[in-house]
């Protein structure tokens, strides 16, 4: 979505004769100058990119399975527990200049 704000920014792009002349033809066809058209492509394009990077699509089942998994007790593994407590007392002892 192009904003109406104010455009007091420039920026500056070389193009050959024969990629003007394609751009300016379709422009043309919208109805819009170089550099509305131009704007509006490329907003478009940039906005398809980022919602593209930032969307997971995932089917219906493994969305399912998330949302149980976020909505359930977390399940504490005690071995897992007592290997980071173990972890945390070296280096605690580490930090103290234990090695």
């Amino acid at each position: 979505m192009i904003s109406q704000t104010p455009k007091d920014e420039r920026l500056h792009i070389r193009i050959g004769k024969q990629e003007r002349a394609l751009l300016e033809r379709a422009a043309q066809l919208e109805g819009k100058s170089l550099s509305a058209f131009l704007i509006q492509a490329g907003v478009n394009i940039a906005e398809e990119v980022l919602n593209r990077e930032q969307t997971v699509q995932v089917q219906l089942e493994t969305y399912q399975r998330f949302v149980a998994a976020l909505e359930s007790e977390p399940q504490v593994k005690t071995g897992l527990l007592e290997q980071i407590q173990k972890t945390q007392v070296k280096l605690g002892q580490i930090g103290k200049g234990h090695a």
